[in-house]
């Protein structure tokens, strides 16, 4: 269900994401997301994100991907086995050209966003677009070791999972 979008801006806000909102949603704020993986795919996107807008490509600098988590949903799915049992993450890489798609959504299709990417952290980035544009997005990354701990498990060690 659709947040209504004050709500969804405060938490666009809480998250560090100011930098990704634009106003060109008609009434409505924007965020622009800078995705990879699965969401370099409109099509697997729009599963989340049905009203996605200006589906374009860009790069993210100093980012790069990296193979560490292991895809549950793949696994429930049957889609990963053996070599295919890693899912891409984003990481810091100072040097290294992170190739994005770039879209913006509908505040309201945050929550959805959010609940899909949720084993990653969210940051804001700048990115440009292959045109040469630039602006800032939302990007899923990886989260370290000790933020993981600290953000998702309370800070308990024995919480890991």
């Amino acid at each position: 269900d659709a947040v209504p979008s004050d709500h969804t801006t405060v938490m666009a806000h809480a998250l560090g994401l100011g930098a990704a909102l634009s106003g060109h949603g008609g009434g409505e704020p924007l965020l622009t997301v800078a995705g990879y993986a699965s969401l370099v795919d409109e099509r697997s996107a729009r599963e989340t994100v049905p009203t996605l807008r200006r589906f374009r490509r860009g790069t993210v600098r100093d980012h790069c991907r990296i193979f560490n988590l292991v895809s549950i949903i793949n696994l429930s799915r049957g889609l990963a086995s053996g070599r295919r049992l890693a899912t891409a993450t984003a990481r810091p890489q100072l040097g290294s050209d992170l190739l994005v798609a770039l879209f913006d959504l509908p505040l309201s299709e945050l929550p959805a966003l959010l609940a899909r990417e949720r084993r990653l952290r969210v940051c804001c980035v700048p990115y440009e677009e292959a045109g040469g544009a630039r602006g800032h997005a939302a990007l899923f990354g990886e989260y370290t070791h000790a933020e993981y701990l600290s953000e998702r498990c309370g800070g308990d060690p024995h919480a890991y999972h």
